[in-house]
């Protein structure tokens, strides 16, 4: 029996198969990921920020958050998350400005 027909017997070649369309597809997400900024909970300052949020400290959480819009600047999910800190933190006319 040669090499090939042993390999796709055992199935070998289906898991390399799959394998290799997997790669371009995880890559092509990881890339979405990263240019929306949807990874920004994941670490830096806007982590910071979103943390202080979710603990109801709202003014250290304005304050993460804008500087982690520094980092990711064309992250909307970033200036949502500030203009709602300083909303929650009684400095409404301060998330107009977001």
């Amino acid at each position: 029996m040669n090499r090939d027909c042993m390999n796709r017997a055992s199935g070998v070649g289906d898991a390399r198969s799959a394998a290799r369309m997997a790669v371009p597809i995880l890559a092509l997400a990881l890339a979405w990921g990263t240019a929306t900024g949807a990874f920004y909970e994941w670490g830096g300052a806007a982590a910071r920020g979103v943390k202080e949020l979710r603990e109801k400290r709202n003014r250290e959480a304005a304050a993460s958050l804008r500087s982690g819009r520094e980092e990711l600047a064309h992250s909307a999910a970033v200036r949502y998350d500030e203009a709602l800190a300083l909303s929650r933190a009684g400095l409404a006319d301060s998330a107009r400005q977001v």
